[in-house]
């Protein structure tokens, strides 16, 4: 007997700044692979590029725009109570690389993950304010003011879901590709205060990552080595590092997200 597979295969793209970049590399070669996902699901700087790809935009437009950014192009400090940037920066670069698009514009299923702060949970959206949501995941605690939604008080979808598998899974699919940028744990020069306190959280992000990614069928895993999350200035670098590890698991990714026929009986089963 044969029948169609009923498997849904999600696009999970995880946070890292501008380590984050990579991602816009793999989704370069996801393109000119044809390859295809049922969902796609980010959160921090992988909430930016799941809309990118949900929206289906330009992605030669989205890169020479990408190139073009330098940390002054996000920060725009002030005096606040609750965070060291106003966000306004942050909100003009998403909107400008979404070209103003909406939840509505949106071709295929988008899930983007937001935490609570006042809660202390992980909020997922797929409607509302696209800009604004975006903005919420891409808020890091403390850095940008955290942003208000629906009564909400949000910030970095990366706190309690830095790459979502599990969301993604609760949503639907039956099978995941990840895409994990990592954190700059250092190997050396560790010697000061602030050192060891940068290095802490690296490594807890880390550890973090490696258990989010554990239930995913493919997580690619960019060779970024000790670029931190700041360097937006080596972004040409970053982009190329994602290409690379997307071009050597191509065959895997059209395997696992090919809607081919399944047969029982006689111990056989193929896709």
């Amino acid at each position: 007997m044969r029948f169609y597979s009923a498997k849904k295969t999600a696009l999970v793209l995880g946070g890292g700044a501008a380590r984050g970049l990579a991602h816009l590399g793999i989704l370069k070669v996801f393109r000119r692979e044809g390859i295809k996902f049922d969902l796609v699901i980010g959160s921090s700087i992988g909430a930016l590029f799941a809309a990118v790809w949900a929206l289906e935009l330009d992605l030669e437009e989205v890169e020479k725009r990408a190139l073009q950014v330098t940390a002054r192009d996000i920060l725009d400090i002030t005096i606040s109570r609750m965070g060291l940037c106003k966000g306004n920066k942050l909100e003009y670069l998403i909107t400008s690389t979404l070209q103003s698009k909406k939840f509505e514009d949106i071709k295929m299923p988008l899930f983007i993950s937001t935490t609570d702060v006042e809660a202390g949970n992980s909020i997922i959206h797929t409607s509302g304010n696209l800009t604004q949501v975006i903005k919420a995941s891409c808020s890091i605690a403390g850095v940008f003011n955290p942003v208000r939604i629906d009564g909400h008080l949000l910030v970095d979808g990366g706190i309690t879901n830095n790459i979502p598998v599990l969301a993604a899974k609760r949503y639907g699919a039956t099978h995941v590709v990840a895409a994990d940028v990592g954190y700059c744990v250092r190997k050396s020069g560790i010697n000061n205060m602030l050192n060891v306190i940068i290095q802490a959280i690296q490594i807890m992000g880390d550890r973090l990552n490696t258990y989010e990614t554990k239930d995913a069928d493919i997580v690619l895993r960019p060779e970024l080595h000790e670029i931190n999350q700041t360097e937006f200035d080596k972004a040409r670098e970053i982009i190329r590092k994602g290409e690379e590890v997307a071009k050597r698991y191509v065959g895997r990714i059209k395997r696992l997200t090919g809607k081919g026929m399944l047969k029982r009986g006689m111990g056989l089963l193929w896709e």
